[in-house]
């Protein structure tokens, strides 16, 4: 119980110290624009800056013949805006994947794990060029702020990792308060049916209720 008190006091000290930050890593409260529908079945999307970000870059983004992605004639002002070096990162990861077997990625920029899961949406990160993103059941939903507590309070954080967190290469460099804001929306979004988290390539998470 002690232990609990000073992980909350220790979140509530974080999130404090980042506040003039949050914007850079909370989503909007408001309904997002339906500008860039993630997929057409998604109870949830990204906000609208995300969406916005997304559509973007979109027209940039080309596969090869061989199913790996690259940026393409990208205009230095939209490159910069958009911190796009750290797209290309996450593209390599993903074409790492597709040249070890793990994944194929269409000419619509869908991407098909050659893995099988009994229930992808739960069991792990789904793949996008833009990032990751998973539903959490309740259970899982309260793990997963758990987790980010223990991140946020200094604890453990490797046994698990790659299960909570997205493979996105700009996590990395984050600090205790993004994960301490993080677990704080998941604790707000989960009203007993579990919650969507989508990530983007800087590191931008969304958080919504499933419904």
């Amino acid at each position: 119980m002690k232990l609990k008190i000073m992980i909350m006091a220790l979140v509530t000290v974080l999130v404090l110290s980042v506040a003039p930050n949050a914007s850079a890593y909370e989503d909007n409260v408001k309904a997002p624009e339906r500008v860039y529908k993630v997929k057409t079945d998604d109870q949830t999307s990204l906000d609208a800056e995300q969406q916005k970000m997304i559509v973007a870059v979109q027209p940039y983004v080309s596969v090869s013949k061989d199913g790996l992605l690259s940026l393409n004639n990208v205009p230095n002002s939209l490159y910069e805006k958009y911190s796009l070096d750290q797209l290309e990162g996450h593209f390599a990861q993903l074409n790492n994947d597709v040249k070890n077997g793990k994944i194929t990625i269409e000419k619509d920029l869908s991407i098909t794990p050659l893995t099988l899961s009994t229930s992808v949406n739960y069991a792990k990160w789904t793949y996008n060029w833009w990032g990751y993103d998973r539903k959490f059941n309740n259970q899982a939903s309260k793990s997963y702020q758990n987790w980010l507590y223990s991140a946020a309070g200094g604890g453990a954080i490797v046994g698990g990792l790659f299960f909570w967190v997205p493979p996105v290469a700009s996590i990395g460099a984050v600090s205790a308060g993004y994960w301490s804001l993080l677990a704080v929306r998941i604790g707000a979004k989960n009203k007993g049916k579990g919650v969507y988290v989508g990530v983007t390539w800087v590191a931008a998470f969304r958080v919504d209720t499933l419904k």
